[in-house]
């Protein structure tokens, strides 16, 4: 890698310019073949092809609500609303980019937030799937019910934010991590049935479509693969994703590009 940066070639996420392109047309193709699942799973729950697990789940969570915690669910559900993600999304990538030159950083997490939500809007006007009944619901909502916007950010963006915090961390920290996260977004997806907002497919379809935008995102950006330096080098590779170790300071790798 060290020598591609010597002859001038471009690298993103240690990778040369034609394995980039490569790289580009294959995340294109992932993402068609995940579309017309999407697209197709969307048609069936459109048509009702879950709506006895659906209704199940919903009448279960509504006849146990407790009031006590009716505010701590609203008060998690806003954490992934847009009034929050918007400025996060914003901030986050600004301080990466600008203040700790970590373009790639940044990248991932604007394109992640911006990309999922982009992708939510779309499939809700596609889909057009009804939401709850509204004498259930304990906040106003107003859009299409699939996938849920609020899962689907649970996970887009911060996972996004959690892959750069874990990722020159050592083992211990990735999986406390990794363990906090998805905590966090079960606690989301929890929130919008809670609430009376979504159908329990609604928060399924979120997740995946969040965690499947996220993962694209990372391996296009090279986040998944260990570091090339370092095999090449013959140096331990750090098991997990993302993978390698950081370069020690001074070392022309250890700059994100």
């Amino acid at each position: 890698m060290g020598e591609r940066r010597a002859r001038g070639e471009p690298t993103v996420g240690g990778r040369n310019g034609r394995t980039v392109a490569l790289a580009a047309v294959a995340w294109v193709s992932v993402l068609v073949v995940m579309g017309g699942a999407v697209t197709g799973i969307g048609a069936i729950l459109h048509a009702g092809g879950t709506d006895s697990i659906d209704h199940s789940v919903w009448r279960w969570v509504v006849d146990h609500r407790v009031a006590a915690l009716d505010g701590l669910a609203k008060g998690l559900t806003f954490a992934a609303s847009t009034s929050v993600v918007v400025p996060l999304t914003i901030v986050v990538a600004a301080l990466l980019a600008w203040w700790a030159r970590r373009g790639r950083d940044a990248a991932l997490v604007g394109a992640s937030a911006a990309g999922a939500y982009l992708i939510t809007a779309i499939l809700k006007d596609l889909v057009e799937r009804p939401r709850p009944p509204v004498g259930q619901r304990l906040v106003t909502v107003h859009e299409w019910s699939f996938p849920s916007g609020h899962a689907t950010q649970s996970v887009a963006l911060y996972g996004a934010v959690l892959v750069v915090v874990v990722a020159s961390s050592g083992r211990g920290a990735r999986v406390a991590g990794w363990c906090a996260g998805v905590l966090v977004a079960l606690a989301v997806g929890w929130t919008r049935v809670y609430l009376g907002v979504h159908w329990f497919s609604d928060v399924l379809g979120g997740w995946a479509i969040g965690a499947s935008w996220l993962w694209s995102l990372a391996w296009l950006l090279g986040y998944t693969a260990p570091s090339r330096g370092s095999e090449e080098a013959g140096e331990p590779v750090v098991e997990g994703w993302p993978g390698g170790p950081p370069a020690p300071p001074g070392d022309p790798t250890s700059q994100l590009t």
